[in-house]
């Protein structure tokens, strides 16, 4: 049975496709078709003009930023096998080629479809889908990560105006390991105290009710004798308080709060995509399910690899 060998060249709007044999006579000279699902079933039309086997065609496509992603999910839903190929490789190509050739994209597209024709075909599969849905999830949590220093950052210069005693006084008790580092500002009771008592001064006026809500709240690490030893230092503390500097405060450790809730609901996204597609990774000792989606996006597919040693 015949072998269709079809090139695509993708861009943000339309693509360009390009269909060949065997011999690399042309069955479909080049044509575009939106980036759209009228577009995408008008090539599958086409493609079942010419056969109606799917497995017949070896479809080939760069890795073009994000504008292949939702055709490659198409062509698939339908049964049809692509391979994503790196922009990189695809110039090589040319090159070897057509050196003398201007870029176009009616070339590209036979180009594509004349690689397919000279080369293995290894289809992409619905794994690397999901691996680069784990890279772009892990990216979004890497800006929300700068997001978060960024608003520690701000935290820590207004706090040293308006309690400077407070962060090395928590820091000091050793009994608290939560408040070493800048893991401070992950406590609960932490953000809601500072969201509650912006300042030294707030804090010197506290009352004893919220010394019991500041140990329930931290199940016991906020102790009483740590309420009244922190509320002296209070009463006394060197800080300016100014009710800019509180308001600001304030929006800071809600600005953390939302930063916090957007990553919680990506990792919601992401721990499922890591079941499904990298699980062993979870059973190695000190990885967990964000170091893993970070690993996932740096390395990809580890079966690309020959041998632990690669």
């Amino acid at each position: 049975m015949p072998t269709y060998y079809v090139g695509i060249d993708v861009s943000k709007f339309k693509h360009t496709c390009c269909i060949i044999d065997g011999d690399g006579e042309i069955i479909k000279k080049s044509f575009d078709f939106s980036n759209s699902k009228e577009g995408f079933d008008s090539l599958i039309e086409i493609f079942k003009s010419i056969d109606r086997f799917s497995s017949l065609f070896q479809i080939v496509m760069e890795a073009t930023g994000h504008y292949h992603e939702c055709l490659f999910r198409y062509l698939a839903a339908n049964n049809y096998l692509v391979q994503i190929k790196n922009p990189v490789v695809i110039s090589r190509f040319k090159q070897s080629e057509y050196l003398d050739k201007a870029k176009t994209d009616n070339l590209d597209a036979l180009l594509i479809a004349q690689y397919a024709s000279k080369h293995p075909f290894s289809p992409s599969m619905l794994k690397s889908y999901n691996i680069e849905r784990i890279r772009r999830i892990s990216r979004a949590k890497y800006f929300f990560y700068q997001d978060k220093e960024r608003t520690i950052n701000h935290l820590h210069r207004y706090l040293d105006e308006s309690f400077p005693e407070l962060i090395p006084f928590l820091r000091k008790r050793g009994d608290i390991k939560r408040y070493q580092g800048r893991n401070f500002f992950d406590s609960k009771t932490t953000l809601w105290f500072l969201e509650n008592f912006p300042s030294a001064k707030k804090f010197s006026n506290a009352r004893s009710e919220t010394a019991e809500k500041l140990r329930r709240m931290s199940k016991g690490a906020f102790s009483l004798i740590k309420f009244n030893e922190l509320r002296n230092i209070a009463k006394h503390s060197i800080g300016v308080s100014f009710q800019e500097t509180e308001e600001i405060i304030i929006q800071l450790v809600q600005e953390l709060r939302n930063i916090q809730e957007r990553n919680d609901k990506l990792d919601e996204l992401l721990i499922p995509l890591i079941d499904e597609t990298a699980p062993n990774l979870l059973t190695v000792p000190g990885i967990g399910y964000r170091l893993a989606g970070l690993l996932i996006s740096e390395i990809g597919d580890a079966s690309q690899f020959p041998s632990a040693d690669n």
